[in-house]
């Protein structure tokens, strides 16, 4: 129901604050926040992958910015940053969409309107690439539970997968 997603709203400290900065900064700062972390992620996760190709396995500081990365931007704040980057397509009622920032109050949101297009879509792929990272990153790189000392015990990945497949 709508009164208990307000409430579950209220309850998430990351939704609370974002509702508190939006009063102040505009939505499409978020947005533009959103996508740099995400492209940062995946630029790491992609020399990581790289350095271990090459085995070089003497640089660890981008391991860990990945492990930083994995654990804060798909593990406590993936609906949040998803929101983010869904900004461009999103026409709720709360008008905040990007067609009112981009050409005024009053605009109809139309995110597939010929300007907006050309944001919508990259975003859309972009949005699409994040959940392929957050779902791949929790199935094969999610750390361990710290009482668990069995190597590969992937299980702890799967429930996360789940879950995070499940707040899509």
């Amino acid at each position: 129901t709508v009164d208990s997603q307000a409430f579950l709203r209220w309850v998430d400290p990351i939704a609370v604050i974002t509702d508190q900065l939006r009063r102040w900064v505009p939505y499409v700062c978020f947005y533009v926040f959103a996508v740099v972390l995400v492209v940062v992620a995946m630029t790491d996760a992609m020399y990581v992958v790289k350095l271990f190709r090459d085995g070089v396995l003497t640089i660890i500081w981008p391991l860990k910015v990945l492990r930083i990365m994995v654990a804060s931007i798909v593990t406590i704040v993936f609906s949040t940053v998803l929101e983010w980057l869904l900004y461009p397509v999103d026409c709720s009622a709360d008008a905040r969409s990007l067609a009112q920032w981009l050409h005024g109050n009053g605009v109809v949101c139309a995110p597939f309107g010929t300007p907006d297009i050309f944001i919508a879509i990259p975003t859309i792929l972009l949005a699409a690439i994040y959940i392929v990272f957050s779902v791949g990153t929790n199935v094969f790189a999610f750390e361990l539970d710290p009482i668990s000392r069995q190597a590969l015990a992937i299980c702890t990945g799967r429930v996360e997968a789940a879950w995070t497949l499940f707040k899509v």
